[in-house]
């Protein structure tokens, strides 16, 4: 392809992420959240932002005062559309054009998801949640915002989705008094799990750690960032952890 026609397509592509409106019929302005749908928004939608605005608000790095434009799909087809023309999996939850602003959630596939793993899996990637996987995106900015994008970039993949899967769901955790720390880390521990899906099983362990190095080690934001924190000793850290707080 001549370089010229090469370019033209590149910018064609980003005209269409950059400026993806005309494919989503519906629009709904809510608090700080600027909302489109390819699909009529009904009234559920103002207590799923709310649920994503408890979830933000209990992490100190989140910025309440940002306008936030979320995009959501039910066509399947739409949200593959944009995945793919950002370099992503088709059949994923959600992704975030940090620079640009714009959070894609593929509504139908959460729902599959949970309907897959749900209640198993609570207060993970794996419950199916589109709140958790709204605030789990918006922290990917809030992560680059505060570190700066470049930096946030060339961090371990551990810490920037393990921060925004904890963060995601912190406030959801301290609300439910049935959630155990330790059932969800055994459920880690058990031979063979999630063997079949490395990467949900990345997300889920990331998750678990950057926990753990918050609640357990009393870390902060900048601590967890930082040059002294590594995966394999903070899961050491963490197994040796589980191990001496057994029942």
């Amino acid at each position: 392809m001549p370089v010229g026609l090469w370019l033209l397509f590149q910018l064609g592509k980003l005209l269409l992420l950059l400026f993806p409106q005309p494919a989503f019929s519906y629009r709904m302005e809510y608090q700080n959240y600027r909302i489109y749908s390819d699909a009529p928004l009904d009234s559920t939608i103002q207590a799923l932002f709310d649920d994503v605005e408890q979830r933000n608000r209990a992490i100190p790095i989140y910025q309440p005062g940002k306008i936030w434009t979320v995009f959501l799909c039910r066509d399947l087809e739409r949200y593959g559309f944009y995945a793919e023309l950002s370099g992503l999996a088709k059949f994923s939850q959600g992704f975030n054009l940090v620079l640009a602003n714009r959070i894609f959630i593929s509504l139908t596939f959460i729902e599959s998801v949970h309907a897959r793993f749900g209640p198993a899996y609570r207060h993970s990637l794996l419950e199916g949640s589109a709140a958790h996987i709204i605030s789990h995106e918006i922290f990917h900015s809030c992560i680059a915002e505060t570190l700066g994008f470049w930096r946030a970039r060339a961090l371990p993949s551990w810490k920037v989705e393990g921060y925004a899967e904890y963060a995601a769901t912190r406030h959801a955790i301290r609300s439910d008094s049935s959630d155990s720390f330790r059932a969800r880390l055994s459920r880690l521990f058990e031979p063979g799990f999630l063997a079949a899906y490395p990467l949900r099983r990345h997300y889920y362990q990331s998750q678990l750690l950057v926990e753990f190095l918050s609640e357990v080690k009393g870390l902060n934001f900048a601590a967890i960032m930082g040059d002294g924190t590594n995966e394999a000793e903070t899961l050491e850290a963490l197994r040796a952890w589980y191990n001496s707080n057994s029942d």
